[in-house]
């Protein structure tokens, strides 16, 4: 349990953070150059951020977690939580279930080396 603790303290701290440098940030003090080496570090992260959503995806398959909060579906659900399209959530639920067969595509989510849009492709 402590490892689970420490993982969402971890989240926690980083979404401060980056919610710290979105409101302070002034695009028009850096550089070009700074320009595109924040926006390659933010792709990194988000790119993370999307495949640690995309893996832990089918766990909220569950009707009690969608049934309680009024939603018809954990597609609906996910949809809600994360801004896209019901459809999208269906093809992150789908695709996070086949990703537990195809232990080299998982570890290149877990790595940022695979992008979901990437993995939703794999087979």
């Amino acid at each position: 349990m402590a490892i689970i603790e420490h993982m969402f303290r971890i989240l926690r701290v980083i979404k401060a953070h980056l919610a710290a440098v979105a409101r302070t940030l002034d695009p028009d003090t850096l550089t070009v150059d700074q320009a595109a080496q924040a926006i390659q570090l933010l792709a990194a992260i988000e790119k993370a951020a999307a495949g640690l959503r995309l893996l832990l995806a089918r766990r909220v398959d569950n009707a009690s977690l969608f049934g309680e909060s009024g939603e018809r579906s954990a597609a609906e659900w996910l949809a809600k939580q994360t801004g896209q399209s019901t459809r999208d959530a269906e093809e992150d639920l789908a695709c996070s279930k086949r990703l537990r067969e195809l232990p080299d595509a998982q570890d290149a989510v877990r790595n940022g080396e695979l992008s979901p849009d990437q993995a939703r492709s794999e087979e």
